[in-house]
């Protein structure tokens, strides 16, 4: 099993803030992705509610994720967040849950995750 974290966080934005979440989640993902511990980091937009959005990353460890809230990008984002949102949940550690079945270890917990992320929220990059 791989010790790596698996990181999810929601958010609400404030009325009329909706766009500015959106863009400010989407320009995480570059330099974040650039940094040598993250191993995936997409926001999701719900289809839904325009302003709910959800992160999932994931980091090959808790110090890599610690440097990642000590960068000038996570500090920016997290001031501009602290102004424009409503409502936001911890970040939450989440990992694969143990299989009983030989047919469910043939599931990778990133394909879950996946999916399930995928039927509930949109890629922040797919608008309308």
């Amino acid at each position: 099993m791989s010790n790596t974290l698996t990181i999810m966080a929601g958010f609400v934005a404030k009325p009329g803030q909706e766009q500015r979440l959106r863009d400010k989640l989407d320009a995480m993902i570059a330099p974040s992705l650039a940094e040598e511990g993250c191993l995936s980091y997409q926001p999701y937009a719900d289809p839904n509610r325009s302003d709910r959005m959800i992160i999932v990353e994931e980091w090959i460890d808790c110090a890599a994720l610690d440097h990642h809230f000590s960068l000038p990008h996570f500090k920016h984002v997290a001031q501009v967040l602290d102004e424009i949102l409503t409502v936001s949940s911890p970040c939450q550690a989440i990992g694969p849950v143990p299989c009983s079945t030989a047919e469910s270890r043939d599931l990778s917990w990133a394909s879950v995750r996946s999916s399930v992320v995928s039927a509930l929220f949109q890629p922040s990059t797919m608008r309308a």
